[in-house]
This record gives C-alpha cells, structure tokens and sequence, in this order.
C-alpha cells in the first residue's frame, strides 16, 4: 500500500554559524532576538507559512546578523522541510554559514 504524507508530517531544522562567531542574530520581522552564533538548532514545522521553492516545501525566515564593528546583513533562509518526524530534522539540520562579515 502506498502511504501519503499529510502536510502535519513535515519538519525542517536550520542552525546558523558566522565567522568570526559570537555575532547576533534577531528574526528581522518580529524584530526578536533570537541567539548568538553558532546557534543551536532550531526545528521548524510545516504552518500557514509554508512555501515551494523550486518545488521542495519549506519555510522562509528573515534573520538580521549583526556584531560590533560589522556592517549588519540581512538575510533570507529557506528551511527545507525534509523530515517526517521532528527529531529526524534536528539530526540534520540545514546549516547556513556566514563568513567575511564586512568591517564597518
């Protein structure tokens, strides 16, 4: 028998990392801090917000890095939702890395 997935069933996970580390990182639209990197990983499940990205369902997030002496960047994630079950996704989460973070 052939099973389908409901879109309840979906999770993706994403963890943020910055060279030099120790920048911070807010959720830009709801201005909330979030962490300081490297951030542990955050698990994200299929909502309302859910969106097809080259036809993989997943959830984009607006995140602002910021650290003294650094200009500010701006950046959007995609968090591929690959996952079943949540602690699937926190084993493998997607990894976004930033490096040479422009002096101000």
């Amino acid at each position: 028998s052939i099973g389908f997935l409901s879109a309840d069933d979906l999770f993706g996970a994403f963890q943020i990392i910055t060279k030099p580390s120790g920048a911070d990182v807010s959720l830009y639209d709801i201005d909330l801090y979030l962490c300081k990197t490297p951030s542990p990983v955050y698990p994200v499940m299929i909502d309302e917000y859910m969106v097809l990205q080259e036809g993989i369902p997943g959830r984009k997030i607006n995140i602002i890095i910021t650290k003294d002496g650094y200009v500010p960047l701006k950046k959007t994630l995609f968090v591929p939702f690959l996952y079943t079950k949540e602690k699937e996704a926190l084993k493998h989460p997607t990894v976004y890395s930033c490096s040479a973070m422009s002096l101000s």
